[in-house]
Parts: structure tokens; sequence; C-alpha cells
């Protein structure tokens, strides 16, 4: 007779929330767990009944019953604050981004659509900027490679030259693998230690017959540079991937050794495309090999899973359609890997990239949404590099939006005074920022793709507002013109500041600072202001409310305005013309003069008529 199993005895878990929703193992101490405690997290404790049990006891049920109130309150504030201001912001949060885009003539080419995230579009989208992209962006040939049957055996004679001894090839490797692979696993370690051993030990030379052999190769010059063991031109090493077919060959060796050669050549100058001829190549291998499908009968699935994510990771953020990011279904890699996380952050950042160029009143959300993964999933790596990256990712993305609303609203005649002050603050947040991450992690190839456009992002929010701040082509409340010309100072001093820190990277900075050197109207008593404007004064602080005497209507600005308004008779307007060109410089006259002679005729009646078109 078989015993009846007697059904067990039910029990709440004590497991914390963010542990479980992790699906990560908890330590169950409180207040908090080792794992809250370590990340700075607030552990809370839900009690929740577990499917086909009975709850132990009314206590129990009492207290799951008051967290799930707490969590419905909670979640309906939330709901109801962001419904709030959705509703009040609806109408100004759309970016209407054809609105923004103008056709513009660049090297005697016409462009009339750049994407919104591109080089050409953070400059080209201000019409105060339009005429100085020639003078920012160098002309860009592509020079096809020449087809030479000898250059193969040449082009690996000269790579096998410039490879170092053993020595710093086997510590390369050891820093490669410990620093950089974690976070860009792109290549079988037991294959390519393999080929390592062959060539170290100079018993293998590279021929046509492997296919893997010549991709290896550049890898290992990639490893050098990327470890800075070794300088080469990432156009020279593109060349040679060229020259080696690397980059007409369709297998994962040779998109592994593109997507390293795509971290090494970050977007140092200012690009006229919005995608390059290495990007391209890339999509086309991923998509051909078809890396976003699930495919776990391969016994490289896992690899496969690696390129497809370093694919959207490194490329530009709408390389790939939203069809193939929704088809790739994560069955192999943990959630917690670099990698991973990297690669959910990109697809978030494209959201918002594709909201701006569809026009669409999601962009709030999609903001919003990368703001919570970036404070609760970012958060919990121990990688610094990570989250400071995702930081300046974010705070440059919040810049960027807040500078195509102040453009759109200054195109519709608007000046929105808050808008100004949080496009002020975010900008001094981000340099912190980008001043902080400079000096943590210093000029490492890892970061440059994300300093490059945070610096791009800054140079053009300063090149934009420097001549409006300097030309008072801004009235909103700043104390006087003095201020105006100091925070123009301001904006300068700190892009000329972080620029130094990576002018050896980036040699279009030097192009910024001359172009505004070039501003017109100069400012007054310029050394005077340098030496009183305080380094670390916030930008915000340069603006002021107004004044509770202007507010409640004190008599100092309490003028009658017939004061300042003169009788509109002929007599008076000619008194006041007379008297204000008497009090012109002469260099001004003999301008004006030039100007009128060109600018009239005498008409039938021996009268003097004005063509207004001339001035």
């Amino acid at each position: 007779m078989q015993r009846q199993k007697l059904p067990k005895h039910s029990r709440i878990s004590h497991v914390c929330d963010i542990c479980r929703l992790r699906k990560l193992k908890c330590s169950k101490e409180k207040p908090s767990c080792k794992r809250c405690a370590k990340h700075g997290l607030k552990c809370v404790y839900t009690p929740y009944r577990q499917k086909g049990h009975e709850p132990a006891s009314v206590e129990a049920l009492e207290c799951e019953l008051q967290s799930l109130r707490a969590q419905l309150a909670a979640s309906a504030s939330l709901s109801a604050d962001e419904s709030c201001d959705s509703e009040q912001s609806t109408k100004q949060c759309v970016i209407y981004w054809d609105g923004l885009v103008s056709p513009i003539n660049v090297n005697g080419v016409w462009k009339s659509h750049f994407a919104p995230y591109s080089d050409l579009a953070l400059f080209a989208r201000d019409p105060l900027l339009r005429g100085q992209v020639a003078e920012l962006f160098e002309q860009e040939v592509a020079s096809p490679p020449q087809m030479n049957p000898q250059l193969n055996t040449d082009l690996l004679i000269t790579i096998r030259t410039i490879l170092p001894n053993q020595q710093i090839l086997d510590k390369t490797r050891l820093v490669f693998e410990s620093t950089i692979y974690p976070s860009y696993p792109f290549y079988n370690l037991e294959a390519f230690n393999q080929f390592f051993d062959k060539i170290v030990t100079k018993k293998y030379t590279p021929f046509e017959d492997d296919p893997k052999s010549f991709c290896f190769l550049i890898l290992m010059l990639l490893m050098l540079c990327l470890t800075k063991n070794l300088v080469l031109e990432p156009k020279l090493l593109l060349e040679w991937t060229e020259h080696l077919q690397i980059m007409n060959s369709v297998n994962e060796e040779n998109l592994a050794c593109l997507l390293y050669l795509k971290l090494y050549s970050s977007p140092l100058t200012l690009s006229l495309y919005s995608k390059d001829r290495l990007s391209d190549c890339i999509s086309r291998m991923a998509l051909e090999m078809g890396l976003y499908s699930s495919a776990t009968y391969l016994e490289n699935n896992e690899l496969r899973e690696k390129l497809w994510m370093g694919s959207v990771v490194l490329l530009e953020p709408t390389a790939f359609d939203d069809y193939y990011t929704n088809q790739f279904n994560r069955s192999v890699l943990p959630s917690d890997m670099p990698l991973f996380m990297k690669y959910h952050f990109q697809l978030k950042q494209s959201k918002i990239w594709k909201c701006v160029m569809n026009s669409s009143s999601e962009i709030d959300s999609a903001m919003s949404t990368l703001k919570r993964y970036n404070n609760f999933e970012i958060r919990l790596t121990n990688d610094p590099s990570i989250t400071t990256s995702s930081d300046l990712a974010v705070m440059s993305m919040e810049l960027n939006l807040l500078m195509m609303r102040f453009l759109q609203s200054e195109d519709q005649s608007l000046e929105d005074e808050t808008l100004l002050f949080s496009m002020q603050s975010s900008f001094d947040t981000l340099f912190e920022a980008l001043m902080a991450f400079t000096m943590a992690t210093g000029s490492h190839h890892l970061h440059l793709a994300q300093v490059s456009f945070t610096l791009k992002t800054v140079a053009a929010y300063v090149l934009g507002m420097y001549p409006r701040l300097r030309e008072n082509q801004i009235t909103c409340r700043i104390k006087n013109v003095e201020s105006k010309n100091k925070l123009a100072l301001h904006l300068r001093n700190r892009f000329e500041t972080v620029a130094q820190m990576w002018s050896i990277h980036f040699d279009w900075c030097l192009h910024v600072t001359k172009l505004l050197d070039n501003v017109e109207k100069p400012i007054k008593n310029l050394a005077e202001l340098s030496d009183n404007l305080v380094k670390d004064v916030h930008s915000s602080d340069l603006f002021y409310e107004l004044n509770e005497s202007m507010l409640n209507g004190d008599s100092e600005f309490n003028v009658d305005i017939d004061t300042f308004s003169p009788p509109l008779s002929h007599d008076s307007i000619e008194t006041i013309f007379t008297e204000s060109l008497a009090s012109f410089s002469e260099p001004f006259d003999l301008l004006g003069s030039q100007t009128l002679s060109k600018s009239t005729s005498a008409s039938s009646d021996n009268k003097t008529d004005f063509d207004f078109d001339a001035f």
C-alpha cells in the first residue's frame, strides 16, 4: 500500500524583491541583504503566497495584503505623476525633426537628410552653425584599394615585421583577455590561442587556404593597438582587411575581427556620414549570417549571440531595423554579463533616436525607460567603466533633446526660460561627469566612442550658445550684458578645458576654438572678465529671478510709457533721425554713404527712392 503524500507546509518566501526579480541568491539578511547593501540599493522584502499553497497564517495574509496595498498606492502615485507630467508637456515634448533639418551644402554636395545622432546633425540642426559646417568637416574621399597579386605576400611580411617579440605578445594577450575580452568576447579563445602559439614560436605562416589565419593575424595587431602596445592608423588597418579579403568573406572570425577594428577606430573625426564603410560591412555580415535568429542547434550559438550583440552595441543607433532586434531571442547568455547589458542599453537609446526621427510623442517615455534601466540595472554591475559610460550616454542624450527643443522653440519665436535654465544646468552636469570620467579612465580606446559623442555634444552646445550670448540674442532673465558675456566665457572655458584633455585624439576641437574666435562683437575688457570669472561657477547661477520690486510694481519700475514715446509727427521723427545719425562715428558714416548710394535712385519727380532690398 502506497503511503499517501502529505501536503508540504506552506511558508512565505524571505527573498528580497531585487534578488527575486533578478533570480539571484539572496543572503536573506535584514534590514538589507548583502547584495543590496553592496550596491547601495533599497532592500525590500515583500511577502507573497506561492501558487498552489495556502497561507501559513492570518498574520501572513494581513502582511501580504498590506504590502500589496502599499505597492498599489505607490504605483498609482507614480502613474498619476507621469500622467500629469505627460498631459502638461505632450505638446512641448514632441520634437519635429523635419522642421530642424534644412538642406545644406557641404563641399559642393547638397545634403537634405541626416540622422539626428550623426555628427552633421549635431551642428547643422542649428541655423547659426549651418554656415560653418564646411569649415568644421573635412572632405572625405573614399579611395578603393588597389588590387595586386603580390600584395598579400608583401603585406604578410610587413605584418610579421611589425609584430613585437614573444614577451610583449604574451603580455598583450593576457592584458587583452583580462580587460577587454570580458566586455567584448567576440572570438573563440581556444582556436585563437592555438594560432597565437604557432605565430609566436615562428612555426606557422598564414596561407590563403586557411581562412582564419588572416583575420587572426589582424586581430593580433588590434590587440596590440587596443592595449596601447602599438599605434597604427585605423584607416591603414581597414585597407589591410580589404586587401586580405576579410571584409568580403562572411564568417564568424572575420566579423569578430571587424568588430574589434570598429572598437579601435572610434569616431575621432567629424564625419559627414551617419554610417561608414566598416559599419555597412559589419551589418551586412550580421544579417547574412542570420545572427538575430535563435539557432540553438548550432554548436557556436553562444558565440553567434555575442557577435549579434556586439554588432548592435558598436554600430550606429539605427543600424538595424526593429524587426531583427525583436527576432533576437536570448537563450544562452547570462543577463548580468557586460555585453548583454550594453546591448539592451543600446536598444533603449535607439528607441529615443527613432522617436526623434518619427516626431513621436513617446520620446519622454523612452527617455524615462533608459534612465530606469541605467539606475536599476546598470548600477548592479561591478564594472565602473560600464556605469560611468552609460551615465555619460544618458546625460548626452538629455542635453541633445533639450537643445533640439530649444532650437524648435526659437524657430517659433518662443523663448522658454525654464527650458533655457534646464539646458544650462544639463550642460554643467555633463561637463562635470565628463571631467570625472576622464580622470578615472584616461584616454583609453574602449571609451573613445562615448567620449567622442559627448564631446561633440558639448562642442555643438557651446558653439551655438556662445554667439547667442555674445550678440545678446537671448532676452531671458540674465542680469545684464556683462553677465551674458561672463556666461559665454564660462561655456568656452569649460569646452577648452575638456578639449585639452582629449586633444591628442580629436583634432576638430581646434576648428571649434577658431570658430569661437571668429564670433563678431568681441567682449570689452575680455581679460578683466576672464579674471573675475570663477572657474567652478555653475552656469545656472548666472541666471536670476525677477526682482521682487519689479513683481510688486514699485515706483522705480512704474514708468509712464509716454516718457519714452515721442509724438509721431514728421518734425519729431526727422529730428530724432538726424540727431541719431550725427552721433555715429566716421567709419560708419562712410559705410552708410556707400550703402545709400547703391540703394537709392532718382524718381520721375526728382525725389529719392529707397531700395529696401539693398539693406
